[in-house]
């Protein structure tokens, strides 16, 4: 009975480590206020996978925390772009600091950012 129990305990511990969680930061230009954040935030929680949410109002920022089997950042992405109208960019992080961040980091391709 006891390695039927440590059997079965064993293969939920791996199934659980088969489904990773990521976490992308995602811009979203016309997020100003609170009222489009509690739009942003009603649309991404429904979707499949993701796990937690965290704003940054100021920087126009959300970031994600999600099941990488039951979504991506295309169908958040997608998501955002067919309930509310919002596009997105991921925020690349730049390899050196900028000079103006708030503007410069918030483009997707690192040569536009960093130079």
């Amino acid at each position: 009975m006891k390695k039927m129990i440590l059997s079965i305990a064993l293969m939920l511990v791996a199934l659980g480590a088969v489904a990773e969680k990521k976490t992308v930061t995602l811009y979203i230009h016309d997020m100003e206020c609170k009222n489009c954040q509690a739009k942003v935030e009603n649309t991404l929680a429904f979707e499949k996978g993701v796990r937690s949410l965290d704003f940054d109002l100021e920087k126009r920022q959300v970031t994600i925390t999600y099941n990488d089997e039951k979504t991506s950042v295309e169908k958040l992405q997608q998501a955002l772009l067919k309930h509310n109208k919002y596009g997105s960019q991921v925020v690349v992080e730049c390899e050196t600091p900028c000079k103006e961040q708030s503007a410069c980091c918030q483009k997707k391709a690192k040569k536009e950012c960093c130079k």
